[in-house]
């Protein structure tokens, strides 16, 4: 508790609670030799930053102190450390520049000698800080102004009785109040007035009065501290009800001879007397016991003053008779028993024994108001001036939780199909807009069809497109890809042998033998008249002309046909040629392994045509994959696209970009639950949801139970019984009042913002 301990008689003084850092004046006391008869007087700063002290200025002064005081600051540069005022014998008062005197300049900027008999009082006022007050012998008090020392000011009358002024305290809530303490009375004084406006005298009692403080946060309480041994007393009084004092602190066995009161904590009172004791009080306190707090140490010698630090409380100086002068921290209670110290001192660092400590924190260290979250959105705060616990909910995201009691009746009303119509009409984006209207489709009966028609490929309007291109008119009728025979074989015999179908061409005045010179043609005619129906369609597609060659390769059978249709497409650099072989062959990977992804919407509608089952969940995956890692990003946001016609709801979650706000998480549950919805009502057995989606409905549902929402957040959770889960769907069950779920298997991890 000790940290510094100086070899030195010295009354001191704290820097204003506006300095930074803390520093402590000590000047040599009057009236006291050491044992060599040194005569010699000097003003020493120290520096008290971090539990170290480190001399900063020290000079020699004419004079020895009884009192000192630091006060005066000002916005003025020159004094904006403020003024040291000293009290010495012969009614002489010397004030020091605090700026100059850590320069070691000459730091004296007025004396006074117009006092009679010693100052052993001196008070500066916290809030007219150019005043300060004195007090000498022969009931002598004056008001000085810093900027006008030549003609002081007295606060009225002398009183009749001359005595010696103790001390003087200016008051710490009302400016115009100034105490003045004697040897038998005390007399409060009203500086407007320029009178007296009470005497404070305790007849019952047998006391000499040393020493005064006001209380800092009550205007009307002051304490009296008492040196006579035989009634060693503290009495706080109230100006309200002056006919006796409160209050009664005993403790000491002995005289008081110095007291503080704690500018930051009224609560905390410490005096010290001719029984070696330091002692802090608890004047507030409502009973007798609790008066006296704890003891810090007991001294071999009477301190004969005590000052806390107005700008650190934590710490606080004491001036003892033997030589002693020790700065305290309260940090930790501790008492130190080590070596002494002499000269300028030493950091205290020896052994030490555990003392009482403060039964409560000071104020200064206790939470003024707090407040922490509690499980559904509660918010539990207290203020520290009342005695009251306040519970109030909180919901900071009220849009989440009027989009969430929408979502809630869509999922109870299953109007899914018109929930996406509306966020399709809601949103300006084209992208999303794409996105709600296939989710859309995932609810209708023909899915495919209104998929196709998004992507601006329906079957009415491509067939309408080609019949005018190509001027097909009566007989032909427009069948669909789809209707092509299980086989080959059954449809070239179908084909070719079917009466609906049977070919008919009249040739007139033809010639069977070969005109040209060219022995391709002729190699074709020949391998034509003999039946060689496999050579002739390769002759044929050798010679460019492939109508010719597949024509002929469907009469000779489905090993030619396949043949011939490899080597056409293989060499064909037709740009339909990739299309013509995933239709013919019914492999589709190369086309969705290796198209130009600026295709996307040519190749969805390819597969949603002529793919089915599982080949198209497959398929739809892969270019979804191929569109997520596209280094275009405007290619990449229509990977979604294909994850909603795979039905992969993991895949949509784990590519939905951005979603850090509220309104993008939203949008992506909503996403994610009409996905998982629309494969439930397509599906006959149940479907097991995935990491991805547990950890989205996770998320979500944490966030509702931030904002109050328990019943919202529950019914979410119901999608999913994975472990990780259980724990807060436990949670929401205790605080709705429900049966706990049982847990099948033993949590890992609980995530819990």
């Amino acid at each position: 508790m000790k940290i510094k301990q100086f070899q030195n008689t010295v009354v001191s003084t704290w820097s204003p609670k506006l300095n930074y850092p803390v520093n402590i004046a000590m000047g040599t006391a009057a009236q006291q030799l050491d044992a060599s008869f040194n005569t010699s007087s000097s003003l020493e700063l120290y520096m008290v930053k971090s539990n170290n002290v480190t001399l900063s200025a020290s000079i020699s002064t004419d004079c020895r102190f009884h009192k000192l005081v630091w006060g005066g600051t000002s916005s003025d540069e020159d004094w904006s450390s403020g003024i040291i005022a000293g009290g010495c014998d012969n009614g002489v008062i010397r004030l020091y520049n605090a700026s100059k005197l850590a320069k070691n300049v000459d730091s004296v900027v007025a004396k006074s000698d117009r006092h009679v008999g010693s100052v052993k009082a001196l008070n500066f006022n916290l809030f007219q800080t150019n005043l300060f007050a004195s007090g000498a012998s022969e009931s002598e008090i004056f008001i000085w102004d810093l900027h006008s020392m030549s003609t002081p000011m007295t606060p009225g009358s002398k009183l009749e009785t001359l005595e010696d002024v103790i001390d003087l305290a200016w008051n710490n809530e009302v400016q115009h109040i100034l105490g003045s303490l004697f040897h038998k009375y005390t007399v409060v004084w009203d500086l407007r007035k320029n009178e007296p406006i009470i005497k404070l005298s305790d007849n019952n009692s047998k006391v000499k009065w040393k020493a005064m403080s006001w209380n800092p946060k009550v205007a009307t309480q002051v304490c009296i501290a008492s040196e006579d041994d035989q009634n060693p007393v503290i009495q706080l009084w109230d100006l309200r009800y002056a006919t006796s004092p409160v209050k009664n602190l005993m403790g000491h066995q002995k005289g008081i001879l110095a007291m503080s009161w704690c500018s930051e904590d009224p609560d905390l009172l410490i005096s010290c007397g001719k029984d070696n004791k330091l002692l802090i009080w608890n004047p507030s306190s409502d009973t007798n016991e609790n008066l006296l707090v704890c003891e810090i140490e007991h001294n071999y010698q009477w301190n004969f003053e005590v000052n806390w630090c107005p700008k650190d409380p934590l710490l606080l100086a004491t001036s003892s008779f033997d030589g002693q002068t020790t700065i305290y921290s309260l940090n930790d209670l501790q008492k130190f028993e080590g070596q002494k110290t002499s000269g300028n001192g030493t950091n205290v660092n020896s052994q030490c024994s555990t003392v009482p400590s403060l039964t409560n924190a000071p104020k200064w260290l206790q939470r003024n108001c707090g407040a922490s979250f509690a499980f559904g959105g509660q918010l539990v705060s207290f203020d520290g001036s009342l005695k009251t616990i306040q519970f109030n909910k909180t919901i900071i995201e009220p849009d989440l939780v009027i989009w969430s009691e929408h979502l809630k009746k869509i999922l109870n009303n299953g109007n899914y199909e018109g929930f996406c119509h509306h966020k399709s009409e809601l949103t300006p984006d084209n992208d999303l807009q794409l996105i709600w209207k296939f989710l859309k489709s995932m609810f209708q009966n023909n899915s495919k069809e209104t998929q196709l028609e998004i992507l601006g490929f329906s079957t009415e309007k491509v067939s309408n497109v080609a019949s005018q291109c190509y001027n097909i008119t009566n007989g032909v009728e427009n069948n669909s890809v789809n209707n092509k025979a299980n086989n080959e074989e059954e449809f070239n015999s179908d084909f070719i042998n079917s009466q609906e179908h049977k070919i008919v061409a009249k040739f007139d005045n033809f010639n069977l033998k070969s005109s040209s010179s060219n022995d391709l043609q002729d190699s074709i005619y020949q391998s034509l008249l003999i039946g060689n129906l496999s050579k002739a369609a390769d002759l044929f597609l050798d010679n460019g002309k492939p109508v010719e060659a597949i024509l002929l390769a469907i009469t000779a059978g489905p090993k030619t046909l396949s043949r011939i249709q490899n080597k056409y497409l293989s060499n064909s650099k037709e740009p339909t040629a990739a299309l013509l072989y995933a239709i013919i062959t019914n492999d589709w990977n190369n086309l969705v392994e290796n198209c130009n992804l600026n295709c996307w919407k040519e190749i969805m509608t390819a597969l949603l045509t002529h793919t089915s089952g599982m080949d198209l969940v497959s398929y739809f995956e892969k270019l979804g994959n191929r569109l997520a890692i596209s280094e275009d990003q405007s290619l990449s946001k229509y990977a979604l696209l294909c994850y909603i016609c795979s039905g992969n709801v993991e895949a949509l979650i784990n590519n939905k970009k951005d979603i850090k706000t509220v309104e993008n998480l939203q949008e992506c549950v909503e996403m994610a639950i009409l996905l998982y919805k629309s494969k439930l009502l397509s599906s006959e057995s149940s479907i097991e949801v995935g990491k991805k989606f547990c950890e989205l409905l996770m998320r979500y549902s944490e966030i509702l139970v931030s904002q109050g929402d328990l019943e919202g957040a529950l019914s979410f959770l119901e999608f999913t019984n994975k472990d990780q889960c259980v724990e807060l769907k436990n949670q929401l069950y205790k605080a709705l009042g429900r049966d706990v779920v049982e847990q099948q298997n033993n949590i890992s991890q609980v995530i819990i913002n």
